[in-house]
């Protein structure tokens, strides 16, 4: 724990000591956003001449950055209860998914079959700073111990991804919007919304003379259009 909170508090004192011009806006926003956030901010940028700067990262790690004085204008995280200390807007929504890799033989296996099968390697995200592993840990249940020998933490959704798609791990908890991205993962289970929390990605307009144009801009058709290319649905 120690460990991961300095690295948080260099992360942020680099933020704040690189500092940003003032015509820049700096969107710090969970990872599963950066292929839909990239896209958005390309076609914002040619559009309105208005550079962008994102930063992605667990959604704990980019709030204790804020915390600590991080240059950062808007704020997207997977989970509401860090946007709990601001003013947010409901954003988009996702879904949870089990995954394997395709060179794995495993078949069949369901998130209800992991809490008693040792042998098979889990990767899920920090349930401690990753929204998607404070997910899935409640996916696989309080008697669940995610410190036992078979599960890795990963610092974010991207991180479990990789490490199932490389199959250094035998299945992980990850958004439905990662696993579209890879060829190389197949998705054994669509995971029931209603075992765990909601999946919320508030948008937190944290300066708003620099950052409202672009928050404004993430609730537009064309916006919304990319969302829904990369798997994201609006919050209802």
């Amino acid at each position: 724990m120690c460990k991961k909170i300095i690295l948080s508090l260099m992360m942020s004192l680099l933020f704040v000591g690189c500092g940003q011009k003032d015509d820049v806006i700096t969107v710090g926003a969970a990872a599963s956003l950066k292929n839909a956030l990239d896209e958005i901010g390309q076609i914002y940028t040619d559009t309105y001449g208005e550079d962008i700067i994102f930063s992605y990262a667990g959604s704990g790690t980019l709030a204790l950055q804020i915390e600590h004085g991080a240059d950062i204008d808007i704020f997207i995280p997977a989970d509401r209860i860090y946007a709990s200390n601001y003013d947010s807007t409901p954003l988009l929504s996702n879904t949870l998914v089990l995954i394997k890799s395709k060179q794995n033989d495993i078949k069949d296996l369901t998130v209800s079959d992991l809490t008693r099968l040792d042998e098979v390697s889990i990767a899920i995200g920090d349930p401690e700073s990753v929204p998607a592993g404070k997910y899935a840990k409640e996916v696989l249940g309080d008697k669940f111990d995610i410190n036992r020998g078979n599960v890795n933490l990963a610092t974010d959704v991207v991180q479990v991804l990789n490490w199932v798609a490389t199959n250094n791990m035998d299945v992980g908890i990850v958004y439905l919007t990662d696993a579209l991205l890879s060829d190389d993962v197949e998705i054994l289970e669509y995971i029931d919304p209603s075992i765990h929390s909601p999946i919320s990605y508030p948008v937190v307009n944290i300066d708003k003379e620099k950052g409202n144009a672009f928050t404004e801009f993430l609730f537009s058709d064309t916006a919304t259009d990319i969302f829904n290319k990369y798997g994201f649905e609006r919050s209802r």
